[in-house]
């Protein structure tokens, strides 16, 4: 009777609720969710058909511009859309497609009734009897363009019509209509699939209940059985619990209402009555007359007694049987037993723990004080949304700029970062990956200032995994920086100097003045000054040299001793003559001169003759090609002419460092640090013939000034941005800004850097304009350009502050990042630009050169380096760096982890390389007095020259088919 009604109760409160929800579920899809999918999904459809038919309408937009223009005539135009779009597919099967009529209709283009071309369609019935051509031209005419629908055959199958729907859209330029449709027969097949599906699931879910009912059943058999058999192992647990804390070390002892009912031997034992029993003795008095808690007049025990729990664990002292005293923990629980309830007090002896937590306490102080003492920071903050410093050491103190501990633990340390890209990228490394290790970043300091510091970082996790702690150290490395910077340029002006220093005195060798041993000392002061050079090799009448004199000597022997002018020369020269071989270095040149005491060196050949002269004058200036030289002669210089001469020296500089095997890096970084000082110095001219500005201006660099990559045949890339003023001051401002465009654009020229062919310089007025203008030229160029505008205004991506308020173009660049976010048809068209670039390789592997032109067997160096800068420049843009050398972009690529390591070090390797092969080539031309170029000729290279380039090109060509699949979604 009683299993009836079990059973009773379980199907109605288990298998009839089960079996309801399941009803209710099923109803629900096929009376609600299938219809409302149906509805959802023909829409989809309709919006497809629309959204495809304005695409192919495009195309005909496409070639009507082109007839009104005049690159097509009509009747050519109208077929090469015909064309365009009749091959036009999509969906699954590639069988969907688009056809035209016009609004007679006549049939200008089907796909698959080609029967049906060039017909009149006025009188063409679907198979229920619908005009359905008519239909189209009247959707037209009312709106322009609509859905119709009619019977039509499917796709390419003529036997089989079933029901469709189209959606035109009229091309009024030509009286066209153009239209695409869906059969209604996929979407029923689709909803098809579904409800079978869904048929398939729902019955699934309810052999799955059944099997749960069926197992939940049995569980609850199970359960009645185990409870049975629990209650009587509960009663022999009682028995073994007892044994069990009698042998207990620590002491236990029970209260039940608020009597002692029971303590064990453990506490006897720890007490020191090894020979007595707990019934022998009184326990409240052992624990409460010999208690040595604070407060003495309070027994812990009796409290307990008297007002209950209140705290469940306590720290004192128990006196033992031998007057002994030992820490103790006392940890009470509640107890229920039957009716009763009470407490067990758990008493652990803490004696030796307590005694070794006090010497960790005092280990702990020093090793705090150790951690304070290390310049390295070492820090802990939190982990999640609330993210605060809990730990720091005084060096994180000092190196974000606080002195007391609790205002820098109300902050969050990735807040300091002055990157917000940087913040981001750091902390999802460090959730990705557990770890970040050695980031060089940029920190804002309390006070406001910017310090350069290396940070490396792991997550503590908690049981699930989560990240719950960050421990961290950051070390700030400004002024390892500067000093790295600084030894940089050190080593390469050491480099520079050596390699000046150990050039043959051939190079440096002065045509001499020769002169008759027997010429009047007038005749021979006139030859020098004719020739300007401060020496006079004499003759004899056989022609051989036999003395020289010098300014020197004119001055000590003919005018100190008021010689007469007309005596011969022969009297104040000195014999004999000192000389050095011609293949002596610079510096055993030096060394030569100084032991002698001379000015001048004859120069001897292998043979033994007499060449020319150098002197020590000469010979000191190598160090004035120097870079730091020219600089400081740059930033002395009072005229343009002083500019330009100081200019001159640079070709030579480059071809000495290219000569020594100098860094590609370096070398632009001192033809960069000249350059900017030439056009700082010619702006300084500029103001000071103008006066000063009317408002802050910045004039900027472009395209390779930009960059900092110039060659030594780079022209000029250069605008000015200046600050917006009211309209009744812009022409006064556009005027005197437009002056120093000129001005500073001219000067340039003059110093070697010639005029811009595309006029992408300060002195065109289009690049001379107020902020708010270069903004709409920014968002003009990336929401509107198309790939051939943006090919000529890649350089305008590349600008960098060279003189004035830094600021207006750090500003400019935000808006650039901000105006380019989401633009993915923007970065498509940089991208397109990009692969135009292909390196010069062919398919064999063989260097591809021109057959013909003006530089035939030769390929184009700088082309081949561009597809670098361009892919530095596109991921540059896209995740908002704002270094502007290509290099340096490709570092900060990999440090938010946009490239691997290995792609980072291949591209730096390539474009140095290039680069190197670039410089190279021009040192190469400077040397032998030609016009410096970037046309090389692959066989000036060794077989491992060539070798590497191709290699270089294969790396080329790999970044290529990146960015064709990262922003087109195609590979190459």
């Amino acid at each position: 009777m009683q299993d009836n009604k079990t059973k009773k109760q379980f199907f109605i409160r288990i298998i009839l609720p089960t079996l309801l929800v399941f009803s209710l579920f099923t109803i629900s899809i096929f009376v609600i969710i299938l219809p409302a999918f149906e509805n959802n999904m023909l829409e989809r459809k309709r919006e497809m058909i629309n959204e495809l038919t304005n695409s192919a309408w495009s195309i005909l937009e496409e070639f009507h511009q082109k007839e009104q223009i005049g690159e097509l005539s009509s009747e050519v135009a109208k077929q090469y859309a015909i064309t365009s779009i009749q091959y036009l597919r999509y969906g699954d099967e590639r069988k969907d497609y688009f056809w035209i009529t016009d609004m007679h209709p006549n049939m200008v283009m089907h796909p698959y009734r080609s029967e049906l071309n060039n017909t009149d369609l006025s009188n063409y019935l679907d198979s229920e009897g619908k005009k359905l051509f008519v239909e189209f031209v009247k959707t037209v005419e009312a709106n322009g363009e609509g859905y119709v629908d009619y019977l039509w055959q499917w796709k390419d199958d003529s036997t089989r019509i079933v029901p469709k729907l189209s959606f035109v859209k009229g091309f009024e330029p030509w009286g066209w209509i153009i239209g695409t449709g869906i059969y209604i027969e996929d979407v029923k097949e689709e909803i098809g699939v579904l409800t079978r599906n869904l048929i398939y699931i729902s019955l699934t879910i309810l052999v799955v209940l059944a099997l749960i009912l069926f197992y939940v059943s049995q569980q609850s058999l199970r359960i009645v059985k185990k409870r049975q058999l629990a209650e009587k192992n509960l009663r022999e647990s009682e028995a073994k619990y007892r044994a069990l804390v009698e042998a207990s070390t620590e002491g236990l002892v029970m209260m039940l209402d608020s009597k002692y009912v029971y303590a064990n031997q453990g506490l006897l034992n720890m007490l020191g009555y090894i020979d007595e029993t707990a019934d022998e003795l009184n326990i409240e008095d052992i624990l409460c007359e010999n208690s040595l808690a604070k407060n003495k007049d309070i027994c812990y025990f009796k409290s307990l007694q008297q007002d209950g729990l209140r705290q469940s664990q306590v720290e004192t002292q128990l006196q033992k049987q031998d007057g002994r005293l030992i820490d103790v923990v006392l940890d009470t629980s509640e107890i229920t037993l039957g009716e009763k309830s009470g407490y067990t007090i758990i008493i652990k002896d803490i004696s030796k723990h307590k005694k070794i937590r006090d010497e960790l306490g005092h280990s702990i102080q020093k090793y705090q004080a150790l951690i304070d003492s290390v310049e390295i920071g070492l820090f802990r903050t939190t982990f999640g949304r609330d993210t605060k410093l809990i730990e720091a050491n005084k060096s994180v103190l000092d190196i974000l700029g606080f002195s007391e501990k609790d205002e820098l633990f109300k902050t969050n340390i990735f807040d300091f970062f002055h990157n917000k890209t940087d913040q981001k990228s750091f902390i999802k490394n460090l959730v990705d990956n557990g770890e970040v290790k050695n980031r060089v970043l940029q920190i804002r300091k309390k006070n406001g200032s910017l310090a350069t510091i290396s940070m490396s970082a792991v997550t503590v996790q908690d049981e699930s995994g989560k990240p719950i702690y960050c421990d961290g150290i950051i070390e700030d490395i400004t002024d390892k920086i500067k000093l790295s910077e600084e030894r940089e340029d050190l080593i390469v002006e050491m480099q520079t100097s050596l390699r000046f220093l150990n050039e043959p005195v051939n190079n440096f060798i002065k045509k001499s003045v020769v002169c008759d041993m027997n010429w009047p000392i007038s005749k021979v002061a006139k030859q020098m000054t004719k020739q300007e050079f401060s020496a006079a090799l004499l003759t004899t009448e056989n022609n051989e040299y036999i003395g020289i004199v010098t300014d020197s000597d004119l001055r000590k022997r003919v005018v100190a001793e008021k010689l007469e002018v007309s005596e011969p020369i022969f009297k104040i020269m000195t014999t004999p003559i000192i000389s050095i071989p011609s293949n002596a270095f610079v510096f055993q040149a030096l060394l030569y001169l100084h032991e002698k005491g001379k000015r001048h060196l004859a120069v001897k050949n292998s043979e033994g003759d007499i060449i020319g002269i150098v002197s020590s004058e000469e010979l000191y200036k190598v160090h004035l090609h120097s870079s730091t030289y020219l600089v400081r002669e740059i930033e002395n210089a009072e005229t343009v002419e002083n500019i330009i001469t100081s200019r001159n020296k640079l070709p030579r500089l480059i071809t000495t460092l290219v000569d020594s095997g100098a860094k590609t890096k370096n070398i632009t970084q001192i033809i960069t640090y000249i350059f900017d000082t030439i056009v700082h110095k010619l702006i300084t001219f500029t103001i000071e013939e103008l006066g000063p500005p009317p408002v802050k201006f910045a004039f900027i660099a472009l395209g390779s000034a930009g960059r900092g990559e110039q060659t030594l045949i780079s022209d000029q890339d250069n605008a000015i941005i200046f600050e917006d003023v009211p309209e009744s001051e812009k022409e006064n401002a556009i005027k005197y800004f437009q002056q120093l465009g000129n001005k500073v654009c001219d000067w340039l020229n003059d110093c070697g850097y010639v005029y811009c062919s595309g006029e992408a310089m300060a002195s065109n007025p289009k690049w001379t304009q107020p902020f708010t203008k270069w903004k709409e030229y920014f968002h003009s160029w990336i929401v509107n350009s198309d790939p051939q505008d943006l090919l000529e205004l890649s350089i305008f991506f590349d600008f960098r502050c060279v003189y004035g308020e830094a600021v207006l173009a750090t500003n400019l660049r935000n808006y650039l990042f901000k105006a380019a976010e989401g633009q993915a048809g923007f970065f498509q068209h940089l991208a397109k630009n990009s692969l135009y670039h292909k390196p010069p390789v062919g398919l064999l592997g063989k260097i591809v050169v021109e057959s013909k032109g003006e530089h035939p067997k030769t390929f184009d160096i700088k082309t081949a380096t561009m597809p670098v800068t361009d892919f530095a420049r596109i991921y540059a843009i896209q995740n908002k760096i704002r270094n502007t050398n290509s290099l340096e972009r490709l570092n900060d690529l990999r440090e938010k982890g946009i490239i691997n390591k290995n792609t980072y070090e291949e591209l730096v390797q390539v474009y140095s390389h290039l680069m190197h092969l670039r410089f190279k080539h021009h040192a190469s031309q400077i040397t032998n007095n030609s016009e410096a170029d970037n046309f090389i000729d692959p066989n000036e290279f060794t077989r491992i020259e060539q070798q590497t380039l191709k290699n270089a090109f294969t790396q080329i060509s790999s970044i290529q088919k990146k960015l064709s699949y990262d922003f087109s979604g195609e590979a190459m």
